[in-house]
């Protein structure tokens, strides 16, 4: 499973609203909506997480967690 921790990064950069935050990391509200809905994560490219990560001011590790086991057994 793949989740975001959009929501919380948003409230240590003083983010109020995704709109601002799509506006600062020059990405679409497409990519911050599933973002936040946990939709579709793996499908957003790979230069959009890390402009979203660049206007969080985070690593690409802070904003995706990853639970290996989960996608291991989806295979």
């Amino acid at each position: 499973m793949i989740q975001s921790n959009l929501r919380i990064l948003m409230a240590h950069s003083g983010i109020k609203t995704l709109r601002e935050l799509g506006r600062r990391a020059n990405v679409s509200w497409k990519i911050i909506s599933n973002l936040d809905n946990n939709e579709d994560i793996d499908t957003i490219q790979l230069r959009n997480l890390l402009k979203i990560c660049l206007a969080l001011n985070c690593t690409l590790d802070q904003l995706i967690s990853i639970d290996y086991k989960s996608i291991h057994s989806d295979l």
